[in-house]
């Protein structure tokens, strides 16, 4: 197994054995006490693995996994109105129907044969969600 997967694992693994909460954030969420040190050993360990993947300057950078799409098809997801109330946050927090795109994709980190053993991702991306959004340059797009 690659070193980068390893200290990924690790910290993963470090992340799942804190102990006990700290406190609750505004969701409601208990907060381990060293939540924010196992945060950044796991963002350690994948910009890690990104640059090791990386290689030359001017070398093609992939997907740390699922690399090889086989297609995308446009979608609606719709929050009921009978959800939970204590599910109801952030997209979940009204019924509403937005529409979304959902990329189908092999698992592996690298292009490779379909009849190859390996796992199948799915993501989905809903579109017209107000609000800030992470990527500086789409802030406030309604994405």
């Amino acid at each position: 197994m690659p070193r980068p997967v390893l200290r990924l694992l690790a910290a993963a693994m470090l992340l799942a054995g804190v102990a006990g909460p700290a406190g609750a954030s505004p969701f409601g969420e208990d907060v381990p006490p060293n939540e924010a040190a196992s945060i950044a050993a796991i963002r350690a360990a994948i910009v890690d693995a990104y640059h090791h993947q990386l290689g030359a300057p001017g070398s093609l950078a992939r997907r740390d996994a699922h690399a090889k799409a086989h297609g995308c098809v446009g979608a609606s997801f719709t929050v009921l109105p009978r959800l939970a109330p204590e599910l109801r946050a952030g997209v979940f927090a009204r019924p509403r129907t937005y529409p979304a795109v959902i990329r189908f994709s092999n698992g592996f980190r690298a292009e490779r044969d379909d009849h190859a053993g390996d796992g199948r991702g799915m993501a989905i991306k809903l579109l017209g969600v107000a609000g800030r959004k992470l990527l500086e340059r789409e802030r406030w797009e309604p994405t």
